[in-house]
């Protein structure tokens, strides 16, 4: 593990999560894992590369939920 100021566990907690793609079909992502579906998307759309935008969090702050 790296030096970092994030707990081992909110880092297993992000590697944990599903990522949802809004997307049609819509599809999840994973981290480390190899999406087909995001493959497929690339092909039709002609594309090699994408970026995935969250919520801006800088030290992933817990926040109240609104």
């Amino acid at each position: 593990m790296t030096n970092s100021a994030i707990t081992q566990s909110l880092l297993d907690s992000y590697n944990a999560a599903e990522y949802h793609v809004d997307a049609l079909p819509p599809f999840m992502l994973k981290i480390g894992m190899v999406s087909n579906e995001l493959m497929r998307l690339y092909k039709a759309s002609n594309q090699k590369s994408a970026a995935f935008i969250t919520a801006y969090n800088p030290g992933s702050q817990g926040l109240p939920m609104k």
